[in-house]
């Protein structure tokens, strides 16, 4: 093969593929470069970028072919070797071409000499590594398919009892249904620090903050939580199926790279097999969008949270998931006054503290053993014995991880109780809490609030409805009273004269009230 002479071609030329220069090596020098300047990686397979959304959060970015052209023209002057008429060969100046640009990024060269990345953090990483933990700091890493972080201090460590106290001091404006809602609000702030440094092998649940009424601080609080890893929570919002849809955001929210994902403000029915798949995927799954190649992402890096009102779930997200579930503080509560102002903006203001506090807790009870606890009550029993033994170490006195959370996972599953709880939600939000109500009023109530009624679907008579709610109630409420999440409703049964002929009957009535918490 001829080759032009040393001479011929400049340290900072880019040699693009034409005639003697074959495409691999062309696309060897060319990542070689970008390599060095850590300006591109290799996911999924395919090459990334590193780019900076609207709100000045980095993302992960594929790197197409018409966007190549710049970046290879930012390497140096480009050019080809040709041969002359005499047959030597000669430098030519040239523009990369699309097709240049789609044969370089499709060689296998980019795989070989790319770093690769799973995610990008906005602040220290703490993995396990041998017998010891070890903090990550800014820039790539090649742990754990590969780290990219931003940016972020790193601290000494802090002693156990403070650091377990400012991360609990973090929770006292919120109002929790029972003392284990706020242990599960506590993990959801560890959850992902173990997440993030691999220190769960297994899957790890999605955590989903639940409430009856707005203004009760679901989504404030995953903002807390993100605000402790110098991250913004990645939204997807529920959508119609198709273009647009929920999935499609949800893949979207994987190759972007961000490594906290919100789903918000869930509600009604949601069935995305493609969510229930990536809460167990033992390794990497495709996602695909419009205009892109399917790219593979393994979501194993990823902390997946959501906010929900009311939301109705199939048995297996149920069971994939670590709810939370919070009241709305009453209107004479008196929130706490931070020296920054509100909340978020005092963690934001010490961050790097916070998530000092986050790493010394995990590192203290690393140092101790690594203790677990009962992973009874949850599908994802590694992840339920880690976080159980971690908050026992660092909490001794918090209430148990899973009290009562099998009653909550089944009611997201059953739509009948689903149905209960907005009827309450209702009741509550009209003010009409400890009056009493019949199955009749229920499906008036269920028909003027659009609540949808199990087994009706979009059949809107009156006398099926009040059969129907009648047999839901029959179900629900065979005894007494009945607890659905922060409501307990009580029946109670009360003979009545008949007011269209001489005798009497048996009703039965339902009055809700709150729950303590």
């Amino acid at each position: 093969t001829a080759n032009p002479a040393p001479a011929a071609v400049t340290k900072s030329q880019v040699l693009l593929p034409c005639g003697p220069v074959p495409i691999s090596d062309s696309a060897a020098e060319i990542f070689r470069r970008l390599q060095e300047r850590n300006s591109a990686f290799h996911r999924g397979g395919q090459v990334h970028e590193v780019t900076c959304d609207t709100d000045g959060r980095l993302r992960l970015e594929p790197i197409r072919p018409e966007a190549f052209r710049s970046r290879i023209e930012k390497l140096g002057p480009t050019a080809v070797v040709i041969k002359t008429p005499r047959g030597k060969t000669a430098i030519q100046e040239k523009r990369p071409t699309g097709e240049d640009c789609k044969a370089i990024l499709a060689s296998t060269e980019a795989r070989e000499i790319l770093n690769p990345i799973a995610t990008i953090f906005g602040a220290p990483v703490l993995i396990p590594r041998g017998d010891d933990v070890v903090t990550l700091g800014k820039g790539y890493h090649p742990d754990r398919g590969g780290i990219f972080i931003t940016d972020g201090e790193t601290m000494d460590d802090i002693p156990l009892e403070d650091a377990a106290g400012r991360i609990e001091d973090l929770l006292i404006d919120f109002l929790f249904v029972s003392p284990s809602d706020k242990t599960r609000a506590l993990s959801t702030i560890i959850s992902p620090a173990l997440r993030f440094g691999g220190h769960i092998r297994g899957n790890i649940p999605i955590h989903s903050n639940e409430a009856a009424e707005k203004q009760t601080g679901k989504g404030y609080n995953l903002e807390v939580t993100a605000a402790i890893y110098n991250e913004r929570p990645a939204l997807v919002t529920q959508k119609n199926s198709g273009v647009g849809g929920f999935d499609e955001a949800l893949q979207q929210r994987l190759i972007d790279g961000r490594p906290i994902i919100q789903m918000d403000n869930l509600r009604a029915k949601l069935d995305s097999p493609f969510l229930e798949a990536t809460l167990t995927a033992p390794g990497e799954v495709g996602c695909r969008v419009p205009h892109r190649g399917e790219i593979y992402i393994d979501p194993r890096s990823f902390f997946f949270c959501a906010t929900s009102n009311g939301l109705e779930s199939t048995p297996d997200l149920a069971a994939r998931s670590c709810i939370v579930r919070l009241r709305k503080q009453p209107a004479t509560f008196r929130f706490n006054r931070w020296p920054e102002g509100d909340l978020i903006t005092h963690v934001r203001a010490g961050q790097a503290y916070y998530l000092a506090a986050v790493h010394s807790i995990i590192r203290s009870w690393w140092k101790a053993g690594a203790p677990k606890a009962d992973p009874i009550g949850h599908d994802f029993r590694e992840w339920a014995a880690t976080v159980g033994g971690i908050i026992r170490h660092a909490w001794p006195e918090a209430a148990p991880l899973l009290d009562g959370h099998r009653d909550a996972q089944e009611r997201t599953a059953n739509p009948s109780a689903g149905w209960l709880r907005s009827i309450c939600i209702a009741i509550a939000e009209a003010g009409r809490i400890d009056e009493r109500f019949t199955a009749t009023d229920f499906a008036e109530l269920s028909t003027e609030r659009g609540i949808a009624i199990p087994g009706l679907g979009e059949q809107l008579d009156e006398a099926k409805a009040k059969r129907a709610v009648g047999m839901i109630l029959a179900r629900l409420i065979p005894d007494e009273s009945v607890a659905v999440d922060e409501f307990e409703i009580e029946r109670r049964i009360e003979t009545r004269e008949r007011e269209d002929r001489p005798g009497s009957f048996e009703a039965k009535t339902y009055r809700i009230r709150h729950q303590k918490p």
